[in-house]
Parts: structure tokens; sequence; C-alpha cells
């Protein structure tokens, strides 16, 4: 039919009893559908990495009793955390300022003890000290078969605050100006 097969094979050498070879045995077996899900797998993957870093915003998922932390490439990437350095909860909170921890802590709890959704916006740092504005968004706690999890994402919007912040002033200095008149 003219398609190509991906074959993964075995061979094993077969001997007699003075050890003498006498033949190979070989078994193979068809891995073309494995390929092409493993190929797609990871174009969807460079596919997400690419929208969020594009989008600056990442995905993380959280458990407060035990401190899991797990996040997206692109949450690491925007507090400059080393990817190869799984961070703990408490780890992943010192990105916070001091001032918006009690904050963050409460809503944690909350999203977790009442499976409270929340949306947060809130003053960070990265590991280098740059300070940036971030969203934090939580849809509540989800049960997986792994355990339950708070899930959410993490944007950083500092450029979307600066637009915002000078069309109000644009529009205060507007409205100024007919005011005079």
């Amino acid at each position: 039919n003219g398609q190509r097969m991906l074959l993964e094979t075995t061979k094993v050498a077969t001997r007699d009893a003075s050890g003498q070879l006498i033949g190979v045995l070989g078994m193979s077996h068809d891995i073309t559908a494995q390929h092409q899900l493993q190929t797609e797998l990871q174009e969807a993957m460079l596919f997400m990495r690419e929208t969020q870093r594009i989008a600056r915003v990442g995905g993380w998922k959280a458990n407060p009793e035990t401190g899991l932390l797990k996040w997206t490439e692109e949450v690491y990437r925007m507090v400059e955390h080393p990817l190869d350095e799984a961070p703990t909860l408490a780890q992943g909170l010192v990105y916070y300022t001091p001032d918006e921890l009690p904050h963050i802590t409460a809503d944690l709890h909350n999203a977790w003890a009442h499976n409270q959704p929340f949306v947060r916006q809130c003053r960070m740092h990265t590991r280098t000290g740059r300070a940036f504005w971030a969203e934090l968004r939580c849809t509540g706690r989800v049960s997986t078969p792994d355990g339950d999890t708070l899930v959410g994402t993490f944007q950083n919007i500092t450029e979307r605050l600066e637009v915002e912040r000078r069309y109000q002033m644009l529009f205060s200095e507007m409205l100024d100006g007919f005011a005079l008149h």
C-alpha cells in the first residue's frame, strides 16, 4: 500500500549445548502508531511552551498540606528559577513581596479548605531581584488519582498594568482639558 512502517526488532543468538552459534532468533513489532503519538506529543508540548512564553502565562499546581509545588516551564522562566531545581511550596512563595505573602497564603488556605477559587494581582520579584506584577489565578481544589491539588495560572501582567496606567493618565488629562474650557 506504499506506507512506511516503523519496526522495533529484538535479536537473540541461539546456541547449541556446546555453545556453538546455530542461528539468530528475531522478533519485531510495529511501533509506527507509537512513534506518531510521540511526535504529536512533542509538537503539542512545543506549541504549549511557545504560547505560554508569548502570553507570559504559566501553570501551577500545589498541595498546601504536603508542600508540593509544580510549575510549567514558563513560571520557572518568569521568576528566573533554575529548571533543574523543583521548588517546594515554601520555596515558591519567596518570590512574592513580603506584604503580599499573607494575602497569598490566605487565598491558598481558602482555596484548599473551602474549594474557593481566587484571582489576585500581586507584586513579585525574580531570583535576581527584578520586580514585576503577576496575576495569580486558582480554580480551586482538584482531585486526581495522585491526590488533591490546587490548580491555577500565573501571568506576568507588568506591561498590561503600565498600559492601563498610561491610558488612565491620558484620560485624566483629557478630562482636565475639558474642565478648563
